[in-house]
């Protein structure tokens, strides 16, 4: 049994751009590891570009639950025309990208992620713990984008204990699919809201920033699927509830 923080990113938009898009800029639905992890680096304090190893997937565990599925827009965004610094005067004019954002449903007034996080360093877990829980962040948390500023509900540090299925569960979080017994998910062909997604995204980065690993995840609109996982997982208890989770 070990302790696992759980919290809530919430903001009013979103933009989690794909790393595999080029002239649009597509978002995915949910944060990417890596947005996730440069999330809590610049909660405690982290410079930029120097948290990669801190947080590999050796280091933190991560996962992450979509609450509410969120609408897609795309705009289009004036950006400056601008190769290298001699532009920036604006004497290259401007040229127009459309960019893909993300909003709450129409019944919500703004997007939740649940946040998973537990780290193999016991200091650096309390660490965010205390800044989580006095909203006391060195970098203001956003989604995606520094535009899109948003803020932290804190929930409680849980009690996690790793788990083998024999039969397929109930998964809470986005699943990676390479940790999913092969043909193990069950569809509820009787739902009127049967959508399911697949999400390739990144991983981690290395040292020198460079992509190190992505991983492909499947996520269905309610926030839960049905599978068996191939190895042990992690159930998790809070709030008098009890979640099945995968790490990314």
């Amino acid at each position: 049994m070990s302790t696992i923080l759980v919290f809530d990113l919430k903001g009013a938009m979103a933009q989690f751009k794909k790393f595999d898009t080029n002239s649009s800029s597509l978002t995915y639905i949910a944060p990417p590891r890596t947005v996730i992890a440069g999330l809590v680096a610049g909660i405690l304090g982290y410079e930029k570009d120097n948290h990669y190893e801190v947080f590999s997937p050796e280091n933190a565990n991560i996962a992450v639950s979509v609450i509410g599925w969120p609408r897609k827009i795309i705009q289009t965004i004036n950006y400056m025309f601008a190769k290298n610094k001699t532009d920036l005067n604006l004497s290259k004019g401007r040229t127009q990208i459309p960019v893909e954002f993300l909003f709450p449903s129409l019944d919500k007034h703004e997007l939740t992620y649940r946040i998973f996080f537990r780290h193999a360093d016991p200091n650096l877990q309390y660490d965010l713990k205390q800044r989580l829980k006095n909203q006391s962040y060195a970098y203001p948390p956003y989604l995606g984008l520094t535009e899109m500023l948003g803020k932290i509900s804190w929930i409680e540090e849980a009690t996690c204990e790793q788990i083998t299925a024999d039969d397929p569960i109930p998964i809470h979080t986005l699943s990676p699919i390479e940790q999913l017994k092969e043909n193990s998910v069950q569809f509820n062909v009787h739902s009127d809201q049967l959508f399911y997604q697949k999400e390739r995204m990144p991983r981690f980065f290395n040292g020198n920033r460079y992509l190190q690993e992505t991983m492909s995840y499947l996520i269905e609109r309610s926030g839960r699927i049905i599978a068996q996982p191939k190895e042990k997982y992690f159930q998790v208890q809070y709030q008098g509830k009890t979640e099945n989770i995968l790490f990314m």
